[in-house]
């Protein structure tokens, strides 16, 4: 809370809580409990926002208000119903049936604090599952059953806006499981204008469901919609059947680390499956889930083994999206090559659907029922189709439109130019909307998405030397392993006038995608098709290709200043950038030096945490084994830095089946030092 919240008033009066509270609640079946509780936090000081107060019941642009009020809010109170969860078609065709449910969805992915209350019985979305509910069924019941659960609700109120760091009503997953469960906010957003695929959803998943199939495993070309798919799959939840999701992101590591992946799948079950939960919380199967063990223990001992025993009485399944996004992770082990290693030991309720690009590295799942989800396929038309349309209805969009008589022959071209290809769809709708491109062009546009990136950059960059500039930009963002700001990208580029930079990331703004941060814009590349055409034209063009060694060594240049300007990004990640690509003429000895020389104490004191200690000395000593050189994993053990003793263990179970023999020696070494 601030410090003019917690000011007290004349006469000694309770601190006057001006923080604004975001009520989410269902018409149909929670109103009643929704007043009262309104009432109840405004009595205690809150200012609260409800949707009946201000919004009209026939309100159309009825969601833009709504999350301009969930940006504005501190606090979200979500009040639990079955309604709270229903979606479109779910009993009603009114679309407001859905806005709940994306109250929520919409919450999580602004990281706003979530207070849970149920207020009548039901399961908490998918979306939510971190989060622990308030039981107050009871609320109605009697004065002091209402009295209580309003303690509990202001408390995690309180709790939510006390300090830097909020404290939140996780569910209980011992050992802080919870905090390693991922949210995928920009994904998640994936599913805001999804539409079509019920032929897909409805039809062979649900075939598949009803089969023998393990695995379900969708191959869909760049752009044709995987990961909006799956974020419409995780939204609708239909029948409680998803019991933990990922997406595979290659420029978020977190994402594509093995045992990240398993903490956050263990997190997510925690949630859905309660004897789960009870399990880990009752025995010490806890242990096999720290993160210092090898991925391959991890999955099996801390999540197949126990659920083996248990039984849902219904199919469930576990969904991965992107695996070729995982699949250059740069491990011995990778997610792909880990679950296609363990989908014969799931229990036999356990089902798993993946998508992924075509690529050699995945594994193919033999065992499993594919797909190709292919832009050539009839449906796959239709419903871009449809996509198309929605998009039109969009102020922003019509306004573009000058007669709308012309308005179905546009529709009608967009849909032949993109050939089934919702990436290049939206490239164009977007263009329109910033007034690039006018209505009248789209018929002419060239028809595959490489060659549209090709059209969209000249129009940019009309001259060879203007894009100079945007390629320096450009490789960088390619060689980062998470977005970087302004400010960062001004300090590795080197740049001294601002204007030029802002200038830049204007004109890429069709490449580039960003979140707004608390005081700066954080940039990536936007999409993994934007990435291939970048790196490797079709047909070879030189004139927009980024090679992304230039970058890797500004990005490189950059880290080995951090005793100058000791930046978080520098900090955390100098050994990566030493050490991948592993090709780099003396880096592995550079990198030694560096940890030799007080590396990882100095960085202490700047923010970064001792956990980086752990990540960076397994990824040392995958580069040692590698070498076979055992004397220098023996000198990294050697240490009082508990993080650095967990992360000699956690390189030597990731290294490569290979190196098995080494590893071996190495480890009796290890345990007669000991």
């Amino acid at each position: 809370m601030s410090a003019s919240d917690a000011e007290q008033v004349a006469g000694g009066q309770p601190p006057q809580r001006r923080a604004v509270i975001f009520e989410s609640y269902g018409r149909s079946d929670a109103t009643d409990a929704a007043e009262k509780i309104k009432l109840s936090l405004r009595e205690n000081g809150y200012e609260v926002w409800i949707d009946r107060e201000h919004l009209a019941p026939d309100e159309r642009d009825f969601w833009q208000p709504i999350e301009t009020a969930l940006k504005g809010s501190h606090v979200v109170v979500a009040l639990l119903s079955p309604h709270s969860r229903r979606l479109e078609g779910d009993m009603s065709a009114n679309p407001r049936m859905s806005v709940c449910h994306n109250e929520l969805i919409s919450a999580v992915q602004m990281n706003k604090t979530v207070v849970c209350v149920t207020v009548t019985e039901c399961k908490p979305p998918l979306a939510l599952i971190q989060y622990d509910p308030i039981p107050f069924t009871n609320w109605s019941s009697s004065p002091e059953a209402y009295s209580d659960g309003l303690k509990e609700i202001l408390h995690w109120i309180h709790e939510g806006l006390s300090g830097p760091t909020p404290r939140r009503r996780y569910s209980s997953y011992v050992d802080n499981l919870s905090q390693d469960k991922l949210t995928f906010p920009e994904e998640m957003t994936a599913s805001d204008t999804f539409v079509g695929r019920e032929w897909l959803i409805r039809g062979k998943l649900e075939d598949w469901l009803k089969g023998n199939s393990r695995c379900f495993m969708i191959e869909a070309e760049t752009g044709t919609g995987k990961t909006a798919l799956v974020a419409e799959l995780v939204r609708r939840n239909q029948g409680d059947r998803i019991l933990a999701y990922h997406f595979c992101n290659s420029q978020n590591e977190d994402t594509v680390k093995p045992e990240r992946f398993v903490r956050s799948i263990a997190a997510m079950l925690c949630g859905t499956i309660p004897a789960y939960r009870e399990r880990l919380k009752s025995s010490n199967l806890i242990t096999a889930l720290k993160r210092d063990n090898h991925p391959r223990t991890m999955l099996w001992q801390g999540i197949l083994e126990p659920l083996h025993d248990m039984n849902p009485g219904s199919p469930g399944y576990i969904v991965v999206d992107g695996l070729d996004e995982a699949a250059g992770a740069p491990l011995a082990l990778t997610i792909p090559r880990l679950l296609s290693q363990a989908l014969a030991d799931f229990p036999s309720w356990l089902k798993l659907v993946i998508t992924t690009r075509r690529d050699d590295r995945v594994p193919r799942f033999l065992s499993a029922d594919h797909y190709v989800l292919s832009g050539a396929g009839a449906e796959q038309k239709e419903d871009l189709r449809q996509y198309i349309e929605r998009r039109f209805n969009e102020p922003a969009l019509r306004s573009r439109c000058d007669n709308e008589a012309e308005l179905p022959r546009i529709i009608d071209a967009l849909v032949e130019r993109s050939l089934g290809n919702f990436q290049y769809a939206t490239t164009v709708l977007d263009e329109l909307i910033a007034g690039r491109l006018r209505p009248g062009q789209v018929g002419s546009l060239p028809a595959s998405l490489a060659d549209l990136y090709d059209d969209r950059a000249y129009a940019r960059f009309p001259e060879g030397s203007d894009f100079e500039t945007a390629r320096v930009i450009l490789g960088i963002l390619l060689a980062a392993r998470q977005p970087l700001s302004r400010t960062q990208l001004s300090q590795i580029t080197g740049f001294d006038r601002p204007t030029v930079l802002r200038q830049t990331l204007d004109q890429l703004s069709m490449f580039l995608t960003w979140e707004d941060g608390t005081s700066d814009r954080h940039y990536r590349v936007a999409h993994k098709s934007i990435a291939d055409w970048l790196v490797a034209p079709p047909g070879g063009s030189d004139r927009f290709r980024v090679d992304p060694a230039k970058g890797r060594s500004l990005m490189l240049a950059h880290c080995r200043g951090w005793q100058t300007h000791h930046e978080a990004y520098a900090l955390t990640y100098l050994l990566d950038h030493l050490l991948i690509p592993d090709d780099l003429p003396g880096a592995l000895e550079e990198a030694m030096g560096i940890v030799r020389g007080g590396f990882f104490q100095e960085r202490r004191q700047f923010g970064i945490s001792a956990s980086q200690d752990l990540n960076d000395t397994r990824t040392l000593v995958l580069a040692l084994v590698a070498r076979h050189d055992d004397e220098t994993i023996l000198e990294l053990s050697k240490t009082g830095n508990v993080w650095q003793r967990d992360g000699v263990a956690a390189g030597l179970q990731a290294a490569p089946k290979a190196a098995d023999e080494f590893i071996h020696s190495t480890v009796g070494d290890l345990l007669l030092v000991t």
